[in-house]
């Protein structure tokens, strides 16, 4: 039957949902379909910035955490 639920969930393109659905605790049917909802959106969102970054053509992604800062660094001045 989960199978068949997985199945049916892609189907309707809903992959995100068909991956976690096990995993969202059942309290109430609201709060159940709202965390449903809301796992597929938080899929389908990380799935848009992957292809964004692929479509963008980057190697790597990188970020400041390497950055050496020092004071030999300086801003245009129009920015603070």
């Amino acid at each position: 039957m989960a199978e068949q639920i997985e199945q049916l969930m892609r189907q309707v393109k809903l992959g995100g949902m068909a991956k976690g659905w096990r995993s969202v605790p059942y309290e109430n049917t609201e709060q159940y379909v709202t965390d449903l909802l809301t796992l597929e959106l938080q899929e389908r969102e990380a799935n848009r910035i992957n292809r964004m970054v692929k479509t963008a053509g980057f190697r790597v992604m990188k970020t400041l955490d390497d950055f050496v800062w020092n004071s030999a660094i300086e801003l245009p001045g129009g920015l603070t």
